[in-house]
């Protein structure tokens, strides 16, 4: 038996990741091999035509898609994380697929997705099976095994309080992978084992994902040294950027200082830096080479308490310093539109 091709894509919650972008970056693993068929070059050499290249539309994709899928002996299409785009999105991406899967008995669909997004997967695909996945206490421990392994402070640590992790962590944190993730990550973030032994009391007596952000950034906020500092920024960055920011934009950003008119180049940090800075909770997504959060739920978290880092700064940080921000980068990047650098 052939084994089939798999078509991999993740969604994330940004407006760029339309439905026509996500049926594109299915379409182009298909023809990535090279072997692209006549019609579809042709369909893409008339965009470019267009004022500003534009490409084919989303049923110009979805057409181009399944005659190249119709060639495939099997093919297994894995669509990850579908929770995480937007409803308009996702929603698009779901009629594609309804009119796929019924036409091209070789092509196998394969979702993962939160629980409360399954009865709108169920309006087009009624007769699909569903498994539910969750960590066991076993797993649980596996991980936090493997994190006490990688402490960076292994003197901030010693056998009692490693017990006390393995067992108190496994009764008092719900069974999510994200919530025991961060519990430990913000106990092995403190330096003495009397730290991390008050760390260990409040972050499980945290009741959801809410409490177990809103304590790791209380940790941060009383922090203010110039990292804790560039961590808060850099959230604020990620958090309220329209799209997702590639790593030298993020630089840039951070970089700006009130009252200049220009970039300087020596006070951007280093993306090296920046993610170290972020506590576990910044991460840079290989696939996209942009950073973004570690879970789009803290995006979530931090837009719904707009006030979450007043007592920090000793302006309006939302519009004051976004806006200066704002005004210093967009000349800087208007700029290297224009004038790209040459190689």
């Amino acid at each position: 038996m052939t084994s089939p091709s798999l078509l991999y894509i993740a969604t994330t919650s940004t407006k760029e990741q339309t439905t026509s972008n996500m049926i594109g970056a299915i379409l182009k693993q298909v023809v990535g091999d090279g072997n692209i068929p006549e019609d579809i070059r042709k369909a893409f050499e008339v965009g470019k035509r267009h004022l500003g290249g534009v490409g084919p539309q989303t049923s110009e994709l979805l057409k181009m898609l399944k005659a190249v899928l119709a060639q495939q002996p099997r093919v297994v299409i894995c669509v990850d994380g579908l929770d995480e785009s937007l409803p308009d999105h996702h929603t698009g991406l779901l009629k594609a697929l309804e009119e796929i899967i019924p036409e091209l008995p070789n092509v196998q669909l394969f979702l993962t997705a939160r629980p409360f997004i399954l009865d709108e997967i169920k309006r087009y695909f009624s007769d699909m099976d569903t498994i539910s996945v969750t960590p066991s206490k076993n797993d649980v421990k596996i991980l936090l095994k493997t994190k006490l392994e990688e402490d960076t402070e292994p003197d901030a640590m010693d056998d009692h309080l490693s017990m006390q992790i393995m067992e108190t962590i496994p009764k008092k944190v719900p069974d999510k992978f994200l919530l025991v993730s961060l519990t430990i990550e913000a106990i092995l973030g403190e330096t003495t084992i009397h730290l991390r032994k008050e760390k260990l009391k409040l972050m499980t007596n945290c009741r959801d994902v809410g409490d177990v952000y809103t304590a790791t950034l209380d940790r941060i906020k009383i922090q203010k040294n110039g990292r804790a500092m560039l961590r808060l920024e850099a959230f604020m960055w990620i958090s309220h950027s329209e799209r997702r920011l590639r790593p030298e934009e993020q630089r840039q950003g951070l970089g700006v200082q009130p009252g200049l008119e220009n970039l300087n180049n020596e006070n951007q940090p280093t993306i090296r830096t920046i993610l170290s800075c972020g506590l576990g909770l910044i991460t840079l997504d290989s696939s996209s080479a942009t950073v973004r959060l570690v879970h789009f739920t803290l995006q979530e978290h931090i837009l719904a308490n707009p006030t979450l880092f007043h007592n920090v700064f000793t302006f309006d940080v939302t519009q004051d310093r976004d806006m200066t921000w704002m005004l210093t980068c967009s000349e800087a990047w208007i700029i290297s539109i224009l004038i790209p650098t040459l190689d």
